[in-house]
């Protein structure tokens, strides 16, 4: 399986990066990793056991997703130049990074119940009422059970419902253990008339009726005017990792924490811009 990313693993609890060499993972389910036993040790004080449990119970993948779960998403030149810093991204740059941290966090080939919803299958969403999007089994067959997962990541920006265009960026979530809509935004409110439209639009697809919409007030903030792709990015990928490991969303200081201590969004900018230049020079090779 040919990834980007998977051999700069992150440790699912304190963010830290590590080599593949140096990583410990979960014995039992392979998919939550860990930079330290100490770090091991707390996600199971955090929960790891039942989640480990719940991972390892997952479906294998039949061969039609594990040609879904191990297809690479190839980028243009041009699409990869966005990554660079002061450049804003697109839906491309958001599905292709969120590609590469789903396949991490599914080494197995299971039917994962994390599941991030690329954004361009968002804007078809927009398009379509809410009982066609329960209803429509073209809409749901590459997405999956929807009633079944547990975590549903979603990139929503400010364009007006099925309209292209945009020009921010948010993070909305649905987290079935706590039947909840959180909603993070790097310049808070710019898409929260959106975010909650599309989870009020979203919510009977996932079987999320009453579902609570929650605005993360203390959610991490954008320094300039062109870093709300990559906090979207990077929102969306710490908050997979944890609630991979542990079953739990981490607060919103702890995602600050996080992403100011490692330094993720300078770092996302430049490593996946090298990352996805070889990438697609290895596409092109074989």
């Amino acid at each position: 399986m040919a990834t980007v990313l998977g051999h700069l693993f992150r440790c699912a609890i304190c963010d830290a990066k590590c080599s593949a060499g140096g990583v410990v993972a979960c014995q039992r389910c392979k998919s939550a990793r860990f930079c330290s036993k100490a770090c091991e040790d707390a996600a199971g004080e955090r929960g790891h056991s039942e989640r480990c449990a719940v991972i390892c119970r997952l479906p294998a993948a039949s061969e039609q997703q594990k040609k879904l779960i191990l297809s690479d998403y190839v980028l243009d030149e041009d699409t990869m130049e966005l990554f660079r810093a002061n450049n804003w991204l697109g839906d491309e740059n958001i599905e292709f990074f969120w590609e590469q941290i789903a396949k991490e966090l599914n080494p197995n080939s299971v039917v994962s119940d994390i599941l991030f919803v690329p954004p361009t299958v968002i804007m078809l969403a927009h398009m379509m009422s809410a009982e066609q999007l329960r209803d429509d089994g073209g809409f749901a067959r590459n997405l999956g059970d929807l009633t079944a997962k547990q975590m549903v990541i979603m990139a929503i920006n400010d364009s007006q419902m099925g309209q292209t265009g945009g020009t921010h960026w948010g993070c909305l979530i649905y987290a079935r253990p706590c039947n909840e809509f959180r909603y993070y935004d790097s310049i808070r409110g710019a898409c929260r008339i959106q975010a909650k439209a599309f989870a009020e639009k979203f919510s009977l697809a996932l079987g999320a009726q009453g579902a609570a919409f929650v605005e993360e007030s203390d959610a991490p903030q954008q320094a300039n005017s062109s870093d709300c792709g990559v906090y979207t990015m990077v929102v969306g990928e710490i908050l997979a990792r944890t609630f991979n490991a542990t079953g739990t969303v981490p607060t919103s200081q702890e995602l600050a924490h996080k992403m100011h201590r490692n330094s993720r969004v300078q770092e996302t900018r430049s490593l996946s811009f090298s990352e996805a230049s070889a990438h697609r020079a290895r596409a092109n090779q074989s």
